[in-house]
């Protein structure tokens, strides 16, 4: 029977979120994140979008990113911070021209990148991020494309841009020179080393096989040439001497990344970027926070590996150099081209010609990396957003870790180059995407799995959940056993939320105790104690420790201590009693903090959660101080009672509370709360003597249980105690 207790349904244990509730709160952010920008009264924390490419369907990788970035949002928000955040694009390069076609028009081109643009942003939107996806920037934009020339004329002037005549990577079917990034040395697989050259003269094109003691040289693919067994030692000497005669006789400079054939080297004009800086040390590069810490390292030698950039490229597709040249002497005439350029556009450039006196100076036919477009995004972008007054450095820039030589590496360079100051504050770098094999998901090695494959199996939200619960400085393992282990987790997690929420739905929230038992002022300081930690390890972006915290705090202190005190008080007693509403004040206040804690984890559960029982979303409130909070001393007193609590189960591991407990203690401490031992024991009576430490427990055999409340008592007729035969009496 239920004899009237104050018994709610936990409602949340096994919560499940719709598509359409998914669409809803997408909708209720999307207005949230417009609203924050606007108050005033927030500091304001700026993160630079490192832009994708707009080449195809996002892939694990760009979920991972976005995922990352849309948690450092939320965490801010509830933080009391106000966000700036602007999605953008990488629009120019080599992939879009191989999709379309050498040599077409500009607008095939810019609709192409259009079209990817669109089928991305649907895709980034689909995951849930809070963003404002009505404003983007692309590098294909004309306003981002004037900026650009105007910041690549600003270093001609300052004398960082030269023309030379030199050896550079060249691939035969990019038909384009390569980046000394874009380039791969020669990968060992096992105990077989091959080395494949493909693109030499005929004379010398040859694979090169080093198998255990014998060594295999092939003509064209088809004929061997030279076999010969020798000792290991000989085998690696001889293969290496090949190697670099072939080197030397067609000039091989690596493999291009995307073709995986033999780089050679070609004689020709090319621009390039004098990057050469001050030494690692210097008080500028020391300004940057670096997430994990180790990455400083990978940063240094990336950055600081190359004292010249080549940043020309003999391709269709982007924004031209707008430049004469004769030999390596420089001539142009930044502000009238300019000018020129924004009245016609810039494709006018290639109908601009020189007067006759002139006329030996060649007009440049290259275009500009592709990494240098990007990586003058923080002059481009954040520096154009003056109405946010969006200042360098920004707070942050998150990209995975192959962006130490590539985005990251030219947006230090560029904003050194041209500001004098760093483009970011703190450098965070997540690891790849892995499969169940842990190989890197990669279209290039075949792997590839699209995201919404993945979502749709498991859920956008456990999805979410994994990629920010994991310790993603490191690689993350997509896999099912990974998956099934976080959906255990989850419905952990949402079911001592929900035993928070039942227990405080006849709570009236006007109620504010005048004090508070010991026990409820313990909890309450041990989660202002959660949230020093928790904010400590957030300004590193270690948010799988933050959620190690909390999930340590809700199964040890919270569920397995506290709740397990306070059952009596919420199921048993008068539901507006001073005892009870003062554990359901304490309740409340946990619920709130909690929900605010797990909402960047947990953010379309915590948000359903959220609106039945306070007002607004839940990203547009903050963390608040919690009340009653004890002093050091007296929270070494309750944990040295929950040690005593544990030694009374090893006395007697079935007790109940129709026993009688002693202790003899030199706490004197102990004394002045003995009224409520009883209760946090669970037992009939409790007697505290000083003496050396000492425990016993006595039964009580002639005591009767309640039928309502199980207690034992000497006054307990027709099976209910004198409490509850008088609240069942007056229900």
């Amino acid at each position: 029977m239920n004899y009237f207790l104050n018994i709610f349904k936990n409602s949340f244990a096994n919560l499940t979120i719709s598509k359409s509730y998914e669409v809803f709160c997408k909708g209720i952010w999307a207005v949230l994140y417009k609203k924050q920008l606007t108050d005033e009264t927030r500091p304001l924390f700026t993160i630079h979008d490192g832009p994708p490419y707009a080449n195809g369907q996002i892939h694990l990788g760009h979920a991972l990113n976005k995922i990352i970035k849309d948690t450092v949002i939320r965490k801010k928000l509830v933080a009391g911070y106000r966000v700036w955040y602007l999605p953008g694009w990488d629009c120019f390069g080599l992939p879009i021209e191989i999709n379309v076609g050498a040599n077409r028009s500009y607008c095939s081109y810019y609709n192409y990148a259009l079209s990817q643009v669109n089928l991305q942003k649907a895709s980034f939107m689909a995951l849930g991020c809070l963003y404002n996806w009505d404003l983007y920037y692309r590098t294909v934009d004309l306003r981002v494309v004037f900026r650009e020339l105007n910041a690549f004329y600003l270093l001609v002037n300052l004398g960082r841009v030269f023309i030379s005549k030199t050896y550079v990577a060249f691939c035969n079917l990019c038909q384009s020179t390569v980046s000394h990034y874009e380039t791969s040395e020669v990968r060992y697989l096992f105990s077989v080393k091959c080395f494949l050259v493909r693109s030499l003269p005929f004379f010398a094109r040859c694979i090169l096989f080093s198998f255990g003691n014998y060594v295999f040289l092939y003509a064209c693919g088809t004929k061997c040439i030279f076999r010969s067994a020798l000792s290991s030692c000989f085998t690696y000497l001889f293969s290496r001497c090949v190697y670099s005669f072939l080197l030397s006789v067609a000039f091989i400079r690596g493999f291009c990344w995307r073709h995986k054939i033999a780089l050679c080297s070609v004689l020709r004009y090319q621009v390039f970027l004098n990057t050469t800086l001050q030494s690692a040390n210097s008080a500028i590069f020391s300004t940057v926070g670096f997430f994990p810490a180790v990455t400083y390292g990978r940063f240094v030698k990336n950055v600081f590996s190359r004292p010249y950039w080549c940043i020309s490229r003999q391709r269709t597709w982007g924004v031209p150099i707008a430049l004469w040249y004769f030999r390596s002497y420089v001539i142009v005439n930044s502000f009238k081209v300019l000018n020129l350029l924004a009245t016609y556009g810039y494709r006018s450039w290639r109908r601009l010609t020189l007067v006759a006196k002139y006329c030996s100076f060649v007009k440049s036919a290259d275009v500009l990396d592709v990494w240098f477009d990007s990586g003058l995004t923080h002059y481009t972008v954040c520096l154009d957003q003056q109405s946010l007054l969006v200042t360098l450095p920004v707070d942050l820039c998150v990209e995975g870790i192959d962006q130490h030589r590539g985005w990251f590496n030219s947006s230090y360079l560029t904003s050194v180059l041209l500001n004098t100051v760093v483009p970011f504050r703190h450098l965070l770098t997540h690891g790849f995407a892995l499969d169940h094999a842990r190989k890197k998901l990669s279209k290039s090695a075949g792997n590839f799995v699209p995201c919404f494959d993945v979502i749709n199996r498991y859920s956008l939200e456990l999805f979410r959940f994994c990629v920010v619960t994991s310790d993603y400085f490191k690689d993350i393992t997509f896999c099912g056993q990974y998956f099934a282990t976080k959906a255990v987790l989850r419905k952990k997690l949402l079911n001592v939320i929900g035993f928070l929420a039942a227990n405080i739905v006849d709570y009236p929230i006007s109620f504010f105790p005048a004090s508070l038992l010991l026990f409820d002022s313990y909890v309450l300081t041990v989660l202002a104690r959660l949230k020093l930690k928790i904010d400590y390890y957030d300004c590193s972006y270690c948010y799988h420790i933050s959620f190690g915290l909390i999930c340590d705090f809700i199964f040890n202190e919270l569920s397995a201590r506290y709740l397990s005190l306070v059952k009596y008080r919420l199921y048993v007693l008068y539901k507006y009693s001073y005892l009870r509403l003062t554990c359901q004040y304490v309740l409340y206040h946990l619920l709130r903090e909690l929900l605010l804690l797990l909402s960047p984890y947990l953010c379309f559960s915590i948000e359903a959660i959220w609106s039945g029982y306070f007002t607004g979303s839940v990203f547009s409130n903050t963390y608040t101080s919690l009340p009653f909070c004890l002093s050091y001393s007296d929270i070494l007193l309750v944990r040295e009672l929950f040690v005593l609590k544990t030694q009374c189960f090893n006395l007697c591991p079935t007790y109940s509370n129709f026993y009688r407990l002693v202790i003899y203690t030199t706490n004197r401490h102990i004394y002045a709360y003995s009224m409520y031992l009883p209760m946090f024991f669970n037992v009939f009576s409790i007697s505290v003597y000083y003496g050396v430490f000492a425990m016993y427990l006595f039964p009580f055999y002639s005591l009767n249980k309640c039928l309502r409340c199980w207690n034992y008592g000497a006054f307990v007729f027709t099976g209910f105690c004198r409490m509850c035969a008088l609240l069942l009496v007056n229900s």
